[in-house]
This record gives C-alpha cells, structure tokens and sequence, in this order.
C-alpha cells in the first residue's frame, strides 16, 4: 500500500527524523479500527477510487444574460 512505501521512503530518506521527531508511524500499527479493518489489519473495502472520480456523468451548464436600454425600456433574459 501508499502508506507502507511512504514510511519506506521516511526510514531511507529521513531516518533522523523518522528517530527523532517520530512524526511516522508504522502503517500496520494504525489498522485498528474495525469500521475499516478486519482483524489482520487488512482494508474491509476494495474501492476503485480511480475508476468512481473518472466515470462517465451527467453534467450541466447554464448561460443566462440580460439586454437592456433605458427608463422607458424592460429588462428582459436574452
């Protein structure tokens, strides 16, 4: 997963930090809540984030403008 490359990454390219500030923590450690994990820390939901946000949708798209004139003229949508 993302998270297991990123605290990789941290150990290799900042391990000073990674030892000192401990701003990382190791990934498997917060798979613990059971609305989103099962017991072995593995994700209950498999969702294709890529294919929900490129899917094919309805889409609108609203143009109004107005003309007008004078006192003695109406303002009316075009």
């Amino acid at each position: 997963m993302i998270e297991e490359v990123a605290y990789q990454n941290a150990e290799k390219y900042d391990a000073v930090g990674l030892q000192t500030v401990n701003i990382f923590t190791i990934p498997a450690l917060k798979r613990n809540d059971p609305r989103l994990f099962d017991s072995n820390g593995d994700p209950i939901y498999d969702t294709d984030w890529q294919e929900k946000v490129t899917r094919p949708a309805f889409t609108q798209n609203h143009q109004l403008s107005f003309t007008g004139g004078n006192e003695n003229a109406v303002m009316e949508p075009f």
